[in-house]
């Protein structure tokens, strides 16, 4: 009996690795070059010929005056450097990722499109799936030609400006800011994961807070880094953030005959054993499962996921625990025990 439930325990933990690491499009993280130039003197700006970015080492000062007064202002003038450009290639972002975001000015295809993180955008922001720009205009970077790209936001109202005429008049609520992180750095021409790069130049890039301005061609102190590594897609730490209801269910629902069947092969033939060891062994596969979706290019590990995979192979394991399961003595236990030695008694006399 004891032989059944590893053999099924063995086969249960091949299945779980194939749908964690399903479709097994491997991708090692690799170190790039970065190819962010900060130009000085008369021709002052950012330019990205290729792959690179531009970013400051901490959160701006003017994210926490914004936060308080609900209103910015963020200049721009730019110009791309290839007609389409996918996926929404970031000119500027205010974030910690592509789904962790406070403000972000992007180029999609050929289009301008504008992110700006608010309390209705919140349920939004938890489901990148369903993370829609709250602007958008279409065609803006068809010629190659300088853009002059103003984002206005005011309590109650985003105003876009483009060419100094006005392009975009979208309401907000009157505290549009107060679901701000305070800690997101600034940066141009790529996510702050580096895979979303955008090549182009920035001749402009000004923000205007309750009469100050911080101009950072010009005066604003950026970082370029000679190169960084780049993973596809790099775990998430934070168990609070990208939070996707259906699937953490999914994870919670599978994990629990996992935790289920760890149960019954450690504490056969006693249920009073500790439980510490099947909990243990829960963890241990959640975290080595996750950390291996680190070289796949199309999942997303996280904290969240690990902790939801063991809250659902704890409650496995106090299934098997409650149950008696785990116990010779359980009647489906005997019931089960005597069938297996009848197979067994059947194939040594044929």
């Amino acid at each position: 009996m004891i032989f059944a439930i590893r053999l099924a325990t063995g086969c249960a933990l091949l299945v779980y690795a194939a749908v964690s690491l399903w479709p097994f499009e491997w991708e090692l993280p690799v170190r790039l070059q970065n190819h962010a130039q900060l130009v000085t003197g008369a021709d002052a700006g950012i330019r990205f010929p290729a792959s690179g970015i531009a970013l400051t080492t901490e959160s701006p000062e003017w994210v926490e005056v914004a936060t308080t007064l609900g209103s910015f202002e963020f200049d721009l003038r730019v110009r791309s450097s290839v007609p389409h450009q996918t996926p929404a290639a970031r000119i500027v972002t205010l974030s910690r990722s592509a789904y962790a975001s406070n403000f972000a000015v992007a180029q999609y295809g050929s289009d301008l499109f504008i992110w700006l993180r608010t309390y209705d955008s919140i349920m939004d922001y938890w489901d990148p799936v369903h993370w829609e720009p709250i602007a958008r205009v279409n065609g803006v970077f068809l010629e190659p030609h300088w853009v002059d790209v103003r984002v206005l936001v005011e309590p109650g109202l985003l105003t876009v400006f483009l060419n100094k005429e006005t392009a975009i008049l979208e309401p907000l609520p009157q505290d549009a800011l107060a679901s701000w992180d305070p800690t997101y750095a600034l940066a141009f021409g790529n996510e702050m994961t580096y895979d979303r790069p955008w090549l182009g130049e920035i001749q402009r890039a000004t923000v205007r807070v309750d009469d100050t301005s911080y101009d950072y061609v010009r005066g604003q102190t950026l970082e370029v880094p000679p190169d960084y590594l780049f993973i596809r897609n790099p775990p998430s730490f934070s168990p609070l953030e990208d939070i996707n209801i259906g699937d953490g269910l999914r994870n919670l629902v599978m994990y629990v005959p996992l935790g289920f069947m760890f149960c019954l092969w450690l504490q056969w033939g006693d249920a009073r054993r500790s439980s510490v060891l099947p909990v243990l062994l829960v963890i241990v596969t959640s975290i080595s499962l996750e950390s291996l979706q680190l070289f796949i290019s199309t999942r997303h590990p996280s904290l969240l996921d690990v902790l939801i995979n063991s809250t659902g192979g704890c409650i496995g394991i106090w299934i098997a625990k409650a149950s008696g399961l785990s116990s010779t003595g359980h009647p489906a236990i005997r019931k089960l025990t005597q069938f297996f030695e009848r197979r067994v008694s059947f194939w040594k006399k044929s």
